[in-house]
């Protein structure tokens, strides 16, 4: 009796399987959405494998108050600037208080990319940048 009951449960977890690929058209929804992919100054360096559609989010720590600021300084094609970055403060809030720099983009063609950020004060074009940060991204 305990074989059948087995049986059973196995042909209703196969059958409850099989009708809910049918209903997702066989396709796997995770593969089709898009992501929102996360990187941090800590990830410098690496490379990421993305997709065409996802959403990047490259995500700084910055000193408030002391003029410098994290650019993007140079973009591979097939990658877009999703508006201007957002600087969100990091509690307790107060002036001279570090903040998070957030920048996104959005991956819109196939192929390798590069994205270079300088830490710098914009308007001394001659100095060398406090600190810079380089990632690959992959996307297929």
């Amino acid at each position: 009796m305990k074989m059948s009951w087995y049986a059973l449960f196995l042909c209703a977890g196969l059958a409850l399987s099989k009708a809910g690929h049918a209903q997702s058209g066989g396709v796997d929804a995770s593969k089709a959405a898009p992501q929102s992919v996360t990187i941090t100054e800590e990830q410098n360096g690496q490379t990421f494998s993305v997709r065409v559609g996802d959403e990047v989010v490259v995500t700084f720590v910055a000193a408030q108050g002391t003029g410098y600021s994290w650019q993007l300084e140079t973009m591979s094609p097939g990658v877009a600037v999703l508006g201007n970055e957002e600087t969100v403060p990091i509690p307790p809030s107060m002036p001279g208080s570090p903040a998070k720099q957030v920048f996104h983009l959005k991956i819109v063609a196939a192929g390798r990319v590069t994205l270079h950020f300088d830490y710098l004060r914009p308007w001394e074009s001659a100095a060398t940048p406090a600190k810079t940060f380089m990632v690959r991204l992959r996307a297929e």
